[in-house]
């Protein structure tokens, strides 16, 4: 995306486009936030009792995902595709999202100070998180969830005039750690500073010559109107089971009408493409039928999930009609 701070609201709406059509694309929180969700079951497993602890996260996760039944891990690993929507940390990754790799705000708030206020919550809501997490400990330094709280957190450090270090730019300019560290030891010094302490101006003087950054937009009059009451063309993202064939359950798969799902003894016929993902979403080992080449209607079992636009799901049951 080129930058125009000719017009700043419009500008921050086009980032704001852009961000909602590729949120959740390539990476993926929800990984770090099961792996993290198994660690605290285990770490209040040994603190309060295996009985205990499973009643404990069987309420907490059905009343974070109200929409969900069963035992805390069948929710977790069912629920991926509300993870981000249905709980506070999926919420605040959403946000910080659009700050960190696009430098803005989303939220309609109609005053500049009102929009920094509430990103200075966030930031600080990611800090408290972090200086909780033994990532190092847990392995989890590396997930995507932490790289992006880190990111955040870095880009507010550098439109608040404040030191940054090497890791920081690497977060920000989605270079390596170590390209960074050539950057700063070159003859010419292409980033002035030092592996612990770089000037957040000489870090901006920097960044902006990097394709990937984007400089912050947060100081404009006008409040940004909410994507969803915007008249755009945003494709529904949806999660689709995988079979082990590397085939997904996309639109084509009707027979007679009817999307059949469900294991051979509690088969279900659906009309409704929705409906019928709806339902394999909720179950613990997702099947459902398709053909062969050879026209016949076998089962496939999920064993991996894949984000996906209706068109692209559409283009799969096209090609598979071809």
């Amino acid at each position: 995306m080129t930058e125009d701070h000719n017009n700043p609201a419009e500008e921050v709406e086009a980032r704001a486009v852009e961000f909602m059509q590729s949120f959740g694309g390539t990476e993926f929180f929800e990984e770090g936030f099961v792996k993290l969700s198994y660690t605290l079951f285990s770490l209040a497993e040994i603190m309060y009792g295996s009985e205990a602890a499973e009643k404990a996260f069987d309420l907490m996760l059905q009343i974070a995902f109200s929409q969900r039944e069963g035992r805390w891990r069948e929710i977790l690993e069912d629920g991926h595709s509300g993870i981000y929507s249905e709980t506070a940390l999926g919420q605040l990754i959403h946000d910080l999202t659009a700050y960190a790799e696009f430098g803005i705000s989303i939220s309609s708030s109609p005053t500049c100070d009102n929009r920094r206020e509430e990103l200075k919550e966030q930031v600080e809501a990611a800090q408290r998180f972090l200086e909780m997490l033994p990532a190092e400990l847990w392995d989890i330094r590396q997930e995507h969830l932490v790289r992006l709280l880190r990111q955040a957190m870095a880009r507010w450090k550098l439109d608040n005039g404040e030191a940054l270090d090497a890791e920081d730019l690497a977060l920000l300019s989605r270079k390596a750690f170590q390209t960074v560290l050539n950057n700063l030891a070159r003859k010419g010094k292409p980033i002035v500073g030092s592996k612990n302490h770089i000037e957040a101006k000489e870090a901006l003087a920097w960044l902006t010559t990097q394709p990937a950054f984007l400089r912050s937009i947060l100081d404009y009059d006008e409040p940004l109107v909410p994507i969803a009451e915007k008249d755009v063309n945003l494709e529904q993202v949806v999660f689709v089971p995988v079979g082990s064939d590397g085939t997904v359950f996309h639109p084509g798969l009707k027979r007679d009408g009817f999307y059949r799902i469900a294991a051979a003894n509690d088969e279900e016929d659906i009309e409704d493409f929705g409906l019928a993902l709806t339902k394999l979403q909720s179950r613990v080992v997702p099947t459902w039928r398709r053909p062969t080449p050879g026209g016949f209607w076998t089962q496939v079992r999920a064993v991996d999930w894949r984000r996906m636009t209706m068109s692209e799901l559409e283009a799969e049951a096209s090609e598979a009609s071809a």
